[in-house]
């Protein structure tokens, strides 16, 4: 199980679910090795019910997808709050920027966490709503 756990980046630890997961099929299938079979079925329900709840409502920093925007677009207020209505609808928390104004333009790059994630069609519909923007660019 140990071998399924990875640190991504400086704040995301990956894989402790699936390692747990392991552990706990191995000590199943141990106990109905031994014969124990009642332990084996009512710690098999709990392990799926667990497992089901937790995959439905994830919580922690599992909830959020960890994405980088880049965006170029015109220097007025308008479409910024526009930008900003977008990611507060994906619950985006902003943890590092770089924000470069040139020539009536920003250039903006955001690494963020958000909740559901911006895909490809949050992108085009806003692209579609403001012509002005010139660029848009998401990595998850």
């Amino acid at each position: 199980g140990a071998g399924i756990i990875f640190k991504h980046g400086n704040t995301s630890i990956v894989g402790l679910t699936t390692a747990a997961g392991m552990w706990a099929t191995a000590a199943i299938g141990m106990a109905i090795g031994a014969g124990l079979y009642w332990v084996g079925l009512t710690a098999t329900a709990l392990v799926l019910l667990s497992q089901i709840v937790l995959h439905r409502h994830p919580i922690g920093s599992t909830a959020q997808a960890e994405q980088q925007i880049h965006i170029r677009m015109p220097d007025d207020s308008r479409t910024l709050s526009e930008l900003h209505t977008l990611l507060d609808q994906h619950g985006g928390d902003i943890d590092s920027s770089r924000v470069l104004r040139e020539q009536g333009e920003l250039e903006m790059t955001l690494n963020m966490r958000t909740a559901p994630p911006i895909e490809y069609k949050d992108v085009i519909a806003f692209l579609h709503d403001h012509p002005e923007v010139s660029e848009f660019h998401v990595e998850s």
